[in-house]
């Protein structure tokens, strides 16, 4: 890793009264302290899906008319993968080949853009995190010890 800065080296320094620790003790130390995290609400995020919020949507017409075309492998796939472009695509198609509904597509688009408060937010972040823009490293602290 690059040197820190002089604003990281500072930083650590104001933070680092024990300095009889090892460097990965210290760094340890200091990105397990937390701050208040700036962003203050948690982002949206795309919304996980599963096959059963898509095909739960048909009704039994449509249901037997999806599953009866070969590319539902792939369709299923691409469920797998969260991939929300593809699955689009796959419905889009069916609506087109009359397969699903328009209203069934709209139920279905919308599951697909469907969002929801980001999981892995947290109210507190590590404080380098928010004062340095990264975790600390040992040779971060090596870098920063008086003297060196």
């Amino acid at each position: 890793m690059a040197s820190p800065s002089p604003a990281a080296i500072a930083w650590i320094r104001a933070r680092s009264p024990d300095w009889t620790q090892s460097d990965a003790a210290l760094a340890d130390s200091l990105n397990a302290t937390t701050v208040a995290n700036p962003v203050t609400v948690a982002p949206q995020v795309p919304r996980p899906f599963a096959a059963s919020d898509l095909t739960g949507l048909l009704d039994a017409a449509a249901t037997a008319k999806v599953y009866g075309r070969p590319a539902i492998v792939a369709f299923r796939d691409d469920i797998d993968r969260q991939s929300r472009v593809a699955c689009g695509n796959w419905i889009a198609l069916a609506e087109a080949a009359g397969d699903v509904t328009a209203s069934q597509y709209t139920a279905m688009i919308a599951v697909l853009q469907a969002t929801h408060a980001d999981p892995s937010w947290s109210a507190q972040v590590p404080a380098p995190l928010d004062a340095l823009g990264r975790l600390l490293d040992p040779q971060d602290i090596a870098a920063s010890r008086p003297g060196e």
